[in-house]
C-alpha cells in the first residue's frame, strides 16, 4: 500500500496537518489515504488501489467513485486545496508537458512510451517549423528576401533602420559622392 503522508507533507508547508484535517472531516484511514492519493494526482481507480481498497478494476472504479463523492472526502479535498495542496487546476506550460511526456516515453508501458515518443517528435517538428518561420520573419530574414529581388533596396532599408547587414555582392555598391545614395558600381 502506498502512503503519501511524507511526500505531501515534505513538499508543502507544515502548517496543514493531514491527519488533523482527516479527523476533523471524519475520514476513515482508507478515505484519508484515498484523498491523499487524489491530491497527489491519481485518478479515482488509482487512488482506491493506492489507499488499500481491493477488488477488480471495475470494483476499484466503483469504490473510487463512491469514496470521491463522499461529503467527508469532498470536505477534506476542499480544505487541502484551500491550503494549496493537490494538483493545480492551472494549465501547464510546454516545458512541463515535455517533462511528463519524457517520463511516459521512458516508462515500462510500451504503448504509452510509443505514444509519448510520437507526441514529443511532433512537438519538436512544430517547434523547429516555428523557429524557421520566426527566422524568416525576423528583420534579417526579411532583408534577405528583399535582397533576392533588389539588393540595393535591401541595403538602403538596412541602413535606414541602423541594422548591421549587407547583402551578398555588397562590395559592388558605392555611395554617390554628390547625393549620398547607394548605387551599383559598373566594374
Amino acid at each position: 500500500m502506498l502512503h503519501v503522508d511524507t511526500e505531501l507533507e515534505q513538499n508543502n508547508a507544515p502548517s496543514f496537518n493531514f491527519d488533523e484535517a482527516a479527523d476533523l472531516c471524519g475520514l476513515s484511514n482508507l478515505q484519508r489515504d484515498f484523498a491523499k492519493a487524489i491530491l497527489r494526482g491519481a485518478n479515482r481507480t488509482q487512488a482506491a488501489r493506492a489507499a488499500g481498497y481491493s477488488g477488480t478494476d471495475e470494483q476499484l472504479r466503483g469504490a473510487g467513485y463512491k469514496a470521491y463523492n463522499s461529503p467527508k472526502v469532498q470536505s477534506f479535498l476542499a480544505l487541502a486545496k484551500q491550503e494549496g495542496y493537490g494538483v493545480s487546476d492551472e494549465p501547464g506550460d510546454a516545458t512541463e508537458l515535455k517533462h511528463i511526456l519524457w517520463k511516459h516515453a521512458r516508462g515500462d508501458d510500451k504503448n504509452h512510451a510509443i505514444r509519448a515518443a510520437e507526441v514529443l517528435h511532433r512537438i519538436e517538428k512544430e517547434e523547429a517549423a516555428k523557429e524557421n518561420d520566426l527566422e524568416e520573419d525576423s528583420p534579417l530574414g526579411i532583408l534577405e528576401r528583399i535582397a533576392q529581388l533588389d539588393p540595393l533596396l535591401a541595403m538602403k532599408m538596412a541602413e535606414e533602420q541602423n541594422i548591421n547587414w549587407k547583402p551578398e555582392g555588397w562590395e559592388k555598391m558605392r555611395r554617390c559622392s554628390e547625393c549620398g545614395q547607394l548605387t551599383l558600381s559598373a566594374n
